[in-house]
């Protein structure tokens, strides 16, 4: 698949194993804070006048600076290290949130801050992302199960928490500064800054740990960024990230954007413009079932996976995308989103753990990379037809379609997994 050229000699500062507890606690702090600005959000725009169309516009620059951010996020893996290009990413992602919180909808800058704003946290996505499961793997063969599960269930853990810090801190700061003005979300977005650069700091001293001293003399062998790139030519690798990446990406997309409006419908209710009334507990319970799914990845990470149980799991998570978008109440949304926040988990790890497996580990962040790309120009596409097929601010916008849509597109992977012919290896 890629033909390697001579072994080189090379020095990398602290470049040995991950140090599983160090990346578990970034992973969980790092989650965290991600979980808590994707709660913050699309309450905070409302409380600072922006457009109800603000959170949609946020969800898309983001996605398609994510797509730039990938490719971006594989190449520093490869020469400069995954926990370089983690750390790097936690700092970009300090300065996307400051730029969020300057945001005011009176502004006739606002439309432009909105996209720098989720320009930088796209791409900052992308590097802690890719940064984090490509150093995950950076791990003995024996515990690659276990550092993958740990991983996983750390997301889930950290997130769990997330949406309550975040109602508390906001509620304490109504107590501050009245419950209307936006003021109130001064403090959670404070915390985030602090936890991000804190993270930073730890991953970029101790991410790693070191053979010789502070400096570990490894054996590599050197690769151009071209040869690294032509994986993408590999039959076999296509075949499995283009359902797997490319068509998986509507359902992760229709859920980070439009769950907000689907819980700010008149029957659901949790979400009252800018005022949480459920909305937090939702975000829980979902993470929580990232929690329990992290901790079952375990059971499928580092061992070889059939396709048709793989296509099972990329129908499970269709069928509830379409539950959320069909949900009648708010008791059968809290159900469908359980279901699809468990199986998030094993969709996340097939397109980055499991597709590192079917490639040479010296080109394992290139490989993790293109199939994070796919996946966020998937996400951008879907985002781009949405966005012109209703806009959320109109009073005939139709918060369940996406969701329909992006399931179907789901089942289309489906059915390529189980009948297409699986080409034959290089």
């Amino acid at each position: 698949m890629v033909n390697a050229a001579s072994p080189q000699r090379q020095i990398y500062p602290a470049h040995g194993a991950a140090r599983l507890p160090v990346v578990v606690a970034v992973t969980l702090v790092g989650f965290f804070i991600q979980v808590l600005l994707a709660y913050l959000l699309p309450l905070y725009f409302p409380a600072r006048g922006m457009p109800r169309d603000a959170w949609e516009t946020y969800g898309f620059y983001s996605i398609l600076a994510w797509i730039a951010g990938s490719p971006l996020a594989g190449a520093l893996g490869n020469h400069l290290g995954e926990r370089i290009t983690w750390a790097l990413g936690l700092v970009i992602f300090i300065f996307g949130v400051l730029l969020a919180y300057l945001l005011h909808g009176d502004s006739t800058l606002a439309g432009a801050g909105l996209i720098a704003a989720a320009s930088l946290l796209g791409i900052a996505s992308a590097l802690i992302w890719i940064g984090s499961i490509s150093l995950t793997q950076v791990v003995p063969e024996r515990q690659r199960g276990l550092a993958n599960s740990l991983m996983m269930a750390s997301m889930g853990f950290g997130g769990t928490f997330a949406p309550l810090a975040g109602g508390l801190s906001v509620a304490a700061g109504s107590r501050r500064w009245g419950t209307e003005g936006a003021e109130r979300f001064s403090l959670p977005l404070l915390l985030i800054v602090v936890l991000a650069g804190l993270c930073a700091i730890l991953l970029w001293g101790w991410g790693q740990q070191a053979s010789h001293g502070t400096e570990a003399v490894v054996e590599t062998r050197g690769i151009s960024w071209l040869e690294a790139l032509s994986i993408a030519r590999a039959p076999v690798f296509l075949w499995i990230i283009l359902p797997l990446s490319l068509l998986s990406s509507t359902l992760f997309q229709a859920t980070n954007i439009y769950l907000p409006y689907r819980a700010g419908e008149g029957h659901i209710g949790l979400i009252r413009g800018a005022d949480d009334h459920g909305w937090n507990m939702l975000l829980m319970v979902g993470n929580f079932m990232q929690l329990i799914g992290g901790l079952l990845v375990g059971l499928l990470a580092g061992r070889r996976l059939s396709i048709r149980i793989a296509a099972l799991i990329l129908a499970a998570f269709a069928a509830f995308g379409l539950g959320i978008g069909l949900a009648p109440s708010a008791w059968s949304l809290f159900i469908a989103c359980a279901l699809f926040e468990m199986t998030r988990q094993f969709v996340r790890w097939l397109q980055t753990g499991y597709v590192s497996e079917l490639v040479p580990a010296r080109v394992r962040s290139t490989a993790i990379g293109l199939s994070v790309m796919l996946s966020g120009l998937g996400a951008m596409l879907f985002t781009f037809v949405m966005r012109r097929v209703q806009s959320p601010n109109s009073p005939d916008f139709l918060p369940w379609l996406p969701f329909v849509v992006a399931a179907s597109i789901g089942a289309v992977g489906v059915t390529w997994l189980l009948v297409v012919k699986k080409p034959e290896k290089e």
